[in-house]
């Protein structure tokens, strides 16, 4: 941005003073002098005049650019903001919606958790159930073989008694 500077200077002044105003002008690398003076001679006053008025309708021009400018920068901020308010409102949308998903899969995940310790514990007691039977059965079995045992050696010993018999009902019968 450039500035233009408008001298002001009052040529019949005795003291010769100098006002100068400064008016930023982006695009002007000019400087535009405005001379205030007296005029002695009627063409140099209307030649000033012109210029003046000429240079009052330039800075008229880029002042009205400048307000255009001005409102457009603003509207296009609106537009940003609106557009920055649209994104946080995605951005807080896509929050809550990611943040009700990890609910949602930490709830799965402890139900599943839940289910799969049910399962082991139920697997568990079956384990144990058949551990329990299949120790039953050993039980049973041992004490089946051990009468087994018994019967036996009683059969065994029945028979004998019975040859015994027998061979004493022989005995008594050759008599």
């Amino acid at each position: 941005m450039t500035e233009s500077v408008i001298n002001i200077t009052p040529k019949t002044s005795p003291y010769r003073s100098q006002i100068q105003t400064r008016i930023a002008s982006p695009g002007s690398l000019s400087s535009v002098n405005f001379y205030v003076s007296p005029s002695t001679n009627r063409n140099t006053d209307h030649h000033s005049v012109s210029n003046e008025k000429l240079q009052l309708r330039k800075l008229n021009d880029q002042f009205l650019s400048y307000i255009e400018r001005v409102r457009l920068f603003e509207t296009y901020n609106n537009c940003l903001n609106i557009h920055c308010e649209h994104i946080k409102n995605a951005q807080e949308r896509i929050k809550t919606k990611l943040d009700l998903l990890k609910q949602e899969f930490h709830e799965y995940q402890q139900e599943k958790f839940n289910r799969e310790e049910k399962d082991l514990e139920l697997e568990n007691e079956y384990i144990n159930d058949t551990e329990k039977q299949v120790e039953e059965y050993k039980n049973k079995k041992q004490f089946l073989q051990h009468e087994h045992e018994l019967y036996r050696k009683q059969i065994i010993d029945l028979q004998q008694q019975s040859i015994d018999l027998q061979v004493c009902f022989f005995c008594v019968l050759k008599k």
